[in-house]
């Protein structure tokens, strides 16, 4: 599982622009370098089976993608009851439209399928 992370880690560093953080904080040195990911500081909820062609990979495996490679804050799993508060809903096979996804759109909480998200990360 390790040696698929790493894979994954250097086939998004491919696609991935690394910004300079400029400051004017006399303290700044110039290794404040900071790599902006796709799910930095985002909460990343799974639903259903996580497929795409020839991929399968389970919720866990999913979640540690998504912190380790992706840069997401956490991973719960439940929704947000008021309001989006930076997290994003990944919906399996045929699950676009099960509980969790409904209520994430109800709040206007982004979705993404596992096909973008096998593909962001690939």
């Amino acid at each position: 599982q390790n040696q698929e992370l790493v894979q994954a880690a250097q086939n998004l560093n491919k696609v991935i622009t690394i910004h300079s953080c400029s400051t004017n904080n006399d303290d700044a040195t110039k290794d404040d370098d900071t790599l902006l990911l796709p799910f930095s500081g985002k909460k990343i909820i799974f639903t259903g089976a996580i497929v795409f062609g020839d991929i399968k990979m389970t919720r866990s495996q999913g979640q540690e993608i998504a912190k380790t490679v992706l840069g997401a804050q956490s991973t719960p799993t439940t929704i947000p009851t008021t309001k989006n508060d930076g997290t994003i809903v990944i919906y399996g096979l045929n699950t676009e439209k099960n509980k969790k996804v409904k209520q994430a759109q109800s709040l206007t909480i982004p979705t993404m399928s596992a096909q973008e998200f096998i593909q962001l990360y690939q």
